[in-house]
């Protein structure tokens, strides 16, 4: 019985298609190392093989080359597209960039009320850069309402990463708080760190 040629053809693109690199994330390191030197075209190929198979990250960094037009034709429309997709997968950076356009009205209507559910997201999704924002937004009550034992959760949950605030704006929001708002927020932070370690 002779064997068709076809299912060895195939397997053999299949092996082409997959990265050299075993590891998915070596393979979106040596795409966040190249676009980092300035290789963007590299980076780019690599992204978008990534972002093909729905890596939310690589969607993410191909979303911020095409807004920024780093190694393509500056693109908001794909960027945007690309924010979104990676953001509804609850890709946190993804999550407060697509915020920050919408807070700031680049590349989509300016909608603060988005802005901000995005910021929710890339906050319980760990972004630290979104849980200051917060923090500072709930703070000022600029564009929320001026709620002190909020922005205190937010600022004590961004303080447990590397990121953290300096200690005089905490010290500036617990002397605007009861000591029982203040064991009550901490509880709160104690158990969401507990719920949302890795």
């Amino acid at each position: 019985m002779q064997r068709s040629g076809i299912p060895a053809l195939a397997l053999s693109i299949c092996v082409l298609a997959v990265p050299v690199y075993a590891d998915i994330h070596d393979y979106y390191q040596r795409g966040i190392d190249a676009r980092g030197e300035g290789r963007y075209t590299d980076a780019v190929m690599m992204f978008e093989r990534l972002a093909d198979e729905g890596d939310p990250r690589a969607e993410h960094q191909l979303a911020m080359m095409y807004l920024q037009g780093e190694g393509v034709t500056t693109d908001p429309e794909m960027g945007v597209r690309l924010l979104e997709k990676s953001a509804n997968k609850n890709h946190a950076a993804a999550q407060y960039d697509l915020g920050r356009l919408y807070l700031e009205g680049a590349h989509v209507e300016k909608n603060q009320e988005t802005a901000v559910f995005l910021f929710g997201l890339a906050a319980e999704n760990g972004s630290t850069d979104a849980q200051l924002l917060l923090a500072d937004m709930f703070y000022k009550g600029d564009i929320v309402g001026r709620d002190y034992k909020q922005a205190y959760i937010y600022l004590l949950i961004a303080l447990q990463s590397d990121k953290g605030s300096s200690p005089e704006w905490v010290d500036s929001i617990e002397a605007r708080l009861s000591r029982e708002e203040m064991n009550s927020a901490r509880d709160f932070v104690r158990r969401w760190l507990e719920k949302n370690r890795h």
